[in-house]
């Protein structure tokens, strides 16, 4: 299977959570390689489960692998659902504009499982060594409820 996030903050927000940074501090050890993938444009099939069941902590994992489970063997090779990691509504974008950069109107992040490889996939690489904004802390949805 192939991970994607629909947004560079979506692809930010599924290594914080997944790695439970919460503290600015934290993010002075984050460096990665984040890239921009083109893939063909195939049917998705979207999950029948609810919201807190696609944004559970590990505990609650089984019951989505079971329904990809189920997807799969129904003949799906690609999975799209709600980020479980970026708060609902902030896989909104930038606006430019003559005043400077306004925010776009609300979304919800996706991330888009693939089975298989996708050989004809184009990427670029879209920074080096780069390390997420401090200001995304507040909108990742932390892995377990303190």
């Amino acid at each position: 299977m192939q991970y994607f996030a629909d947004t560079p903050p979506g692809a930010w927000s599924e290594l914080l959570r997944h790695e439970e940074i919460t503290d600015p501090e934290d993010l002075v050890g984050i460096s990665a390689r984040l890239w921009a993938i083109e893939i063909d444009d195939i049917e998705m099939h979207e999950p029948k489960l609810s919201r807190s069941a696609l944004g559970s902590s590990p505990d609650g994992y089984e019951v989505c692998r079971t329904e990809a489970r189920r997807l799969r063997s129904a003949g799906a090779k690609r999975i799209v659902a709600p980020s479980a990691a970026l708060a609902p509504g902030e896989g909104a974008g930038l606006h430019v504009s003559a005043a400077g950069l306004r925010r776009a109107a609300r979304r919800d992040g996706k991330v888009i499982v693939h089975f298989g490889i996708l050989p004809d996939a184009e990427g670029w690489c879209a920074a080096e060594a780069a390390r997420p904004d401090e200001e995304l802390l507040g909108q990742v949805r932390p892995l377990y409820s303190r």
